[in-house]
């Protein structure tokens, strides 16, 4: 299971993954923004606090967590990501803000399903129609599928039995 944590500026769209996402995931109450995670300068907000946050979460929900944000998201090296999370790691995070336009409900879906694949333990993949290819901008996203490609999807079936159908240990 995936616990779908809302920040207090995506709480309006939690709904769309919690009735889309295509894995067993459950909603907990919102929290507000880590505003310690501001940067003036860029005026956007550093990933790593949100997914150390989203990690510690899960610790105390003893499941995987991911959150949900709208604020504008960077991480080292790049102008902006639409998510973050750790390689096999507890926790992780996807952003709305870049997301809008007619085809957002699909790309939070596919941004979601991407994250949790980092979280479980997949790496970026070549391939450019799978869920798990690094997305550089909307039309990236958006030319992808929704779910990974067969080797991706064979790998995600591993690790999937020990990082999603177990709590956490």
């Amino acid at each position: 299971m995936i616990i779908l944590m809302p920040y207090e500026s995506a709480e309006e769209f939690i709904h769309i993954l919690k009735e889309n996402l295509p894995m067993e995931n459950r909603v907990i109450d919102p929290i507000p923004d880590l505003k310690q995670m501001y940067d003036k300068k860029r005026d956007q907000y550093n990933t790593r606090g949100y997914v150390r946050h989203c990690s510690r979460m899960a610790r105390k929900e003893e499941h995987l967590v991911l959150g949900v944000t709208g604020v504008d998201l960077f991480s080292a090296g790049h102008n902006f990501v639409f998510g973050s999370a750790q390689v096999g790691g507890h926790g992780g995070v996807i952003s709305t803000y870049r997301l809008g336009g007619k085809r957002f409900e699909e790309r939070i879906i596919k941004e979601a399903v991407h994250e949790i694949g980092h979280i479980v333990g997949l790496t970026h993949c070549d391939d450019p129609l799978c869920v798990m290819h690094f997305s550089d901008t909307l039309d990236d996203t958006d030319n992808k599928a929704g779910w990974f490609c067969p080797n991706c999807e064979s790998e995600y079936k591993e690790l999937k039995s020990t990082r999603l159908d177990k709590t956490y240990v």
